[in-house]
This record gives C-alpha cells, structure tokens and sequence, in this order.
C-alpha cells in the first residue's frame, strides 16, 4: 500500500511513518512526501491532503491532480479551509461534482 500526504507537510508524514513504524507495517506501507506542484503522485491507495488546497493556485488542477493520483477504489482524506461566503463554497461544490462523474 503506497499513501501519499500531500501539500508538502512534513509533519503529517512524520507522524504518519511513526505510526506505521509502531504498527509494524512498514514492508507494508509507503509514505511518501509531494507537494501538488509536480502532477499525480502515482498510483496510491490513500492520498492525505492537508491544506493542500489552501495554499494552491489553481484548486481545479490541484483536484484534478489528487484525483488521478489515486487507485481504482482509492481513498482521499482532504483537510482544508473552505470558504463558507457564498460562492466559494459553491464552486467547491462543482468541483466535487465534477470529479465524481469522471
């Protein structure tokens, strides 16, 4: 199993090896460390995304990314500001959407 903690956060991978060090998991589980700037991060099973998009200049493309980042049947646990203004919050809405239609 291949996990990804994106938006460049050392310390959530770090406490993420940890762990899996302390489970005894390790031959069975990779972190690996990426920022979204470099396209997909590969074919994961888990992409951990951590104010990833807060700090992203294109949120599209950013989602577009951890998207196809992920394996058929692929998980993404995505923590992040939202914009609950009005129409931030929206657009996310149809960015999720989309998304899920492909």
């Amino acid at each position: 199993m291949q996990a990804v903690c994106a938006g460049d956060d050392a310390v959530l991978a770090d406490a993420a090896r940890e762990l899996v060090q302390e489970a005894d998991l390790a031959e069975r589980i990779t972190i690996v460390e990426s920022d979204l700037s470099g396209g997909a991060l590969g074919q994961c099973d888990v992409v951990i995304a951590r104010e990833a998009l807060f700090e992203a200049e294109n949120k599209e493309n950013a989602l577009r990314t951890l998207h196809a980042s992920l394996k058929a049947g692929g998980r993404l646990l995505l923590f992040d500001f939202m914009d609950t203004s009005g129409s931030g919050a929206k657009r996310s809405e149809e960015h999720t959407s989309e998304l899920q239609s492909h």
